[in-house]
């Protein structure tokens, strides 16, 4: 019964968090309440800026738009997809749109 009970809770992560990544340069930054980004696949959303960590990501891309590099940005998505959707759930976020799957981490790469 142990062992059922350690497969399950290994398992359940990978299956309620399928995370997914979109990455690519930036090509839009804007910012009003919230930050909005394109890195290839439409603006949306990033964050509000009443959240902690949503200045930290806005500086980071700034740096990456100035210094023309590249971001992952990484979704929390319920999906069976995973990995990296560049050519799947990332042309389905939309334009000027709040994702359906949160962001959950910024990276420069």
């Amino acid at each position: 019964m142990k062992q059922l009970i350690v497969i399950i809770f290994s398992i359940l992560p990978s299956v309620c968090f399928a995370n997914y990544y979109c990455h690519g340069k930036v090509q839009h930054l804007g910012m009003s309440d919230s930050l909005h980004m394109s890195n290839g696949f439409g603006v949306h959303l990033i964050c509000n800026f009443n959240e902690p960590k949503c200045n930290a990501w806005m500086s980071a891309l700034m740096a990456a738009k100035m210094s023309d590099k590249t971001v992952t940005v990484y979704y929390r998505s319920s999906s069976s997809a995973s990995g990296d959707q560049g050519n799947g759930l990332c042309q389905e976020i939309g334009h000027w749109v709040s994702p359906d799957d949160p962001v959950y981490y910024v990276q420069l790469n």
